[in-house]
């Protein structure tokens, strides 16, 4: 009985995991030309885990806020195949000082994307303005 559920449960997790219907990359960007200063630069490579799922919290700034608007956020996906999870915004944003995304990898899959974060004048942050992997 107990392996019946546990082939649907690992079933329903692959199904999902492989879905079409999950988005990979995030874009906000209502007027391109209001892009005009990167104040945020994140690249992370996260690996897959043998447990499912990997998730992935990033703040731009990492602490504090943004001296003026956001006007354009955009996440991409860099895996090889452009589909690795699913970007969600989870704070601030568009017309905000600070954005909150996550991102969620597909079953044992792992996560590589690159963010930016653009204002449209010059912006200090009180965090650094790039981070790495």
């Amino acid at each position: 009985m107990f392996r019946k559920y546990m082939s649907i449960a690992l079933l329903l997790a692959i199904t999902v995991g492989i879905s079409s219907g999950l988005g990979s990359g995030y874009y906000d960007c209502p007027d391109d030309k209001k892009a005009v200063n990167n104040v945020g630069h994140v690249d992370k490579d996260v690996p897959a885990s043998i447990f499912g799922f990997v998730t992935l919290d990033i703040r731009i700034p990492e602490t504090g806020l943004l001296n003026e608007p956001i006007t354009c956020t955009i996440v991409t996906d860099l895996s090889s195949d452009g589909g690795s999870g699913t970007v969600s915004q989870v704070g601030g944003g568009l017309g905000s000082k600070y954005v909150e995304l996550k991102i969620t990898s597909k079953f044992l899959r792992g996560l590589k994307y690159r963010v930016d974060v653009y204002t449209d004048a010059a912006t200090t942050t009180s965090g650094p303005k790039t981070t790495e992997n």
